[in-house]
């Protein structure tokens, strides 16, 4: 599911990017501070799309269920911008995603993005 969810990210694919959310999503960032909602999110995602977007590239993730719930991901990636088709490094940041499973559909609920540094 990470991998769609990124997918559609690095794609700008927001149509498909808004399916994997919840539609009372939080969103916690250490830099951009909170969101409260998909739409609010989608405004952010609408924004960042608009001035180039971002291409994310998973480092590393840990999954562990959630009984009853759902299960939740832990883990690293990095983002780069493409500047004239180069691929630039510029951060690295740890996630937390708490995935809701619905019947055999699986969303997320809550985002605590952190301990951002630029490269």
């Amino acid at each position: 599911m990470d991998r769609q969810v990124f997918e559609a990210y690095n794609k700008c694919d927001l149509d498909k990017f808004e399916e994997f959310f919840t539609r009372d999503v939080e969103f916690f960032h250490d830099r951009t501070g909170y969101t409260e909602s998909r739409h609010d999110l989608m405004k952010s995602m609408k924004s960042l799309c608009e001035n180039g977007g971002l291409l994310r590239q998973l480092v590393s993730a840990q999954v562990y269920p959630l009984d009853f719930y759902g299960a939740v991901e832990i883990g690293t990636h990095r983002f780069y911008k493409l500047t004239n088709g180069k691929k630039e490094l510029i951060s690295s940041a740890r996630f937390i995603n708490i995935w809701k499973k619905d019947d055999d559909d699986w969303k997320i609920a809550r985002v605590v993005s952190y301990d951002h540094k630029n490269l």
